[in-house]
C-alpha cells in the first residue's frame, strides 16, 4: 500500500514538476470511461426552447428582495423575486436584452443595460423600484454604455462609456439629477529625456461629454 502510494505522489509531482508540454504524459482517451445510463435519450429539440437562464442577480439594500435577468418568457428581461421565496414578478419588458441590474444604495431605484435589437451598443435604464417607467438615461445609438455602478449616496452612477468604432473602453459618470456624463478619458504621459522606459503609461483626464459629438443627444435627454 505504501509503495502504490509513493509512486501515485511521484508521478503526481513529475506531472506538476514538468517543465513544458512535451514533459508531460499524454493522457490515452480510451482509458477515459464513464458510467452508462441505459435510460438516456436524445434530447428532442423543442425541449432546448424551454431551457432557461438566470444572471445578474443584486440583492435590494434591505435584503428583502432580488432583481435579476432571466429569459423565462423567452428573452432577458428583468424580474423580481421575494428573499424568501416565491414566484418572479417582471418588472421590465422588451424584445431587447435587459441585462446586469443593479440596486442603488438607497434602495429607489433599479438600473440595467439594454441593447437595440442584438447590437451590443448598450443604453443604461433606471426604473423606479417600487415599480413605474423605465426612463432610458443615456439614449446614444453610437456609444454602449455598460457596467452600471451607484456612488454610496445613489446621486451618480459609474459606467463603461465606449463609442461603438472606438476600440477601448472609457469611464464615464452619470449625474442622475441632470443625466450629465463626464468621461475619463486615458493618454499618454509625456516622458522626462533619460527617464527609464517602462511600457506604455497612462493618466486618466476628465472631460465633459459635452465636448464630444455625442453632447447634444445626452442634453436633450437633460432636458426631458
Amino acid at each position: 500500500m505504501r509503495i502504490t502510494l509513493a509512486l501515485i505522489a511521484a508521478a503526481s509531482l513529475a506531472f506538476v514538476f514538468a517543465r513544458s508540454p512535451e514533459e508531460r504524459t499524454i493522457t490515452d482517451p480510451a482509458t477515459i470511461t464513464s458510467a452508462h445510463n441505459a435510460d438516456a435519450r436524445p434530447v428532442p429539440i423543442d425541449d432546448l426552447f424551454f431551457s432557461r437562464g438566470i444572471t445578474g442577480a443584486s440583492w435590494s439594500p434591505d435584503g428583502k428582495n432580488i432583481v435579476f435577468s432571466t429569459n423565462l418568457t423567452g428573452r432577458f428581461n428583468l424580474w423580481k423575486v421575494s428573499a424568501s421565496g416565491g414566484f418572479p414578478v417582471q418588472l421590465a419588458v422588451a424584445e431587447d436584452r435587459q441585462v446586469s441590474p443593479m440596486w442603488s444604495p438607497d434602495g429607489k431605484w433599479i438600473a440595467w443595460q439594454q441593447d437595440r435589437g442584438g447590437n451590443e451598443a448598450y443604453d443604461i435604464y433606471v426604473e423606479p423600484a417600487a415599480g413605474g417607467a423605465p426612463i432610458n438615461i443615456t439614449n446614444t445609438a453610437d456609444v454602449s454604455e455598460t457596467g452600471a455602478r451607484f456612488s454610496p449616496d445613489s446621486s451618480r452612477m459609474a459606467i463603461g462609456w465606449k463609442p461603438t468604432k472606438a476600440p477601448t473602453t472609457d469611464i464615464g459618470i452619470i449625474d442622475l439629477s441632470t443625466k450629465a456624463v463626464r468621461i475619463s478619458r486615458t493618454r499618454r504621459i509625456r516622458r522626462v529625456p533619460g527617464a527609464p522606459s517602462r511600457g506604455r503609461a497612462t493618466a486618466a483626464r476628465s472631460s465633459p461629454i459635452a465636448r464630444t459629438p455625442t453632447a447634444r443627444s445626452a442634453r436633450s435627454i437633460a432636458s426631458t
